[in-house]
């Protein structure tokens, strides 16, 4: 199936990405743009934009299963989740990206997934403190600041996810789906 102007957003995979990737990429693309422009940044904002990070993150990871099921005749797996683990390998950024939605889909993965990131890892956080001293003839003055800042995302997990969007828009642009269809599995998928 290739793109169904009549067919809505979820009738197949290019319209899924179409529609809702491609759109919650932008949004995030736009809403980091809006925040490198503004002069402070509070946790609030930070909390927004890894809001608009997990949107992106997790419809991308969702486009593997449209395709799965869209093709479902032509693909010779036996199983979404075999298919999924050839891409992975095929194809690493998607395997990269179905790391990060999954950390942050199943919160802990700790001792179930060695070597795989769990969701607190998905954020940055930062404790500052700065000690201003003044001797002001020796009545002494201190002033002491502590600070929390949610920094947000994560530079490798934003790098990851632009990878994602080039690799998804190259192909939306060739659509070639037998990129995936023609993936061979062996003997155990």
């Amino acid at each position: 199936m290739s793109y169904d102007s009549f067919g809505g957003v979820l009738c197949g995979h290019h319209n899924y990405l179409v529609h809702m990737c491609f759109p919650n990429f932008i949004d995030y693309d736009r809403l980091l743009t809006e925040s490198s422009e503004s002069k402070r940044k509070s946790s609030k904002d930070s909390y927004k934009e890894l809001r608009y990070f997990l949107n992106a993150i997790e419809s991308f990871n969702n486009v593997l299963d449209y395709l799965f099921w869209e093709y479902r005749e032509r693909i010779e797996f036996k199983s979404d989740s075999k298919f999924k683990e050839r891409v992975h390998a095929e194809f690493p950024i998607l395997g990269q990206l179905a790391d990060l939605a999954n950390a942050y889909k199943h919160c802990v993965r700790k001792g179930v997934n060695e070597g795989k990131i769990s969701a607190e890892q998905l954020q940055e956080n930062r404790i500052s403190a700065s000690i201003y001293y003044s001797g002001e003839e020796f009545g002494f003055s201190i002033d002491v600041k502590v600070g929390y800042e949610f920094s947000g995302v994560m530079a490798e997990h934003n790098e990851i996810l632009g990878n994602v969007w080039a690799f998804w828009i190259e192909y939306h642009q060739n659509v070639r789906p037998e990129i995936f269809t023609n993936l061979i599995p062996d003997s155990s998928n």
